[in-house]
């Protein structure tokens, strides 16, 4: 096939998906694609009986505390190093290079150790 072929499928191509899409976006019901019928709106108010369950769940949790009083627990090291704050970003990141020199905002992340 030579170019001008090619082209022409091309465009067949496109004109018939367009035609489908417009068949089918245009004809057919009328009904809105998502529809709230009343039994949905009471099902979500419902749906609060379930926070409510998992909240009476959380009150009733006990959490054992004898973790923080082992041995193993008291024999922990912390090992993170603080980085120093470092400029990052500046005011006005459209403005032309060297107009300004002030930074945005600077960041001061820990990084805990590696290998210790």
């Amino acid at each position: 096939m030579n170019g001008s072929n090619t082209k022409t499928i091309i465009i067949i191509v496109i004109l018939i998906a367009a035609a489908v899409a417009a068949y089918f976006g245009f004809s057919g019901n009328n009904e809105p694609a998502f529809t709230m019928i009343p039994g949905e709106v009471q099902g979500s108010i419902a749906g609060g009986d379930d926070i409510a369950a998992l909240l009476v769940q959380l009150n009733n949790l006990k959490i054992d505390n004898s973790l923080f009083e082992s041995l193993e627990y008291k024999v922990l090291v912390d090992y993170t190093i603080e980085v120093p704050a470092i400029p990052i970003g500046r005011v006005n990141p459209f403005a032309p290079l060297g107009s300004s020199s002030r930074s945005a905002t600077t960041s001061t992340p820990r990084v805990p150790a590696a290998g210790r």
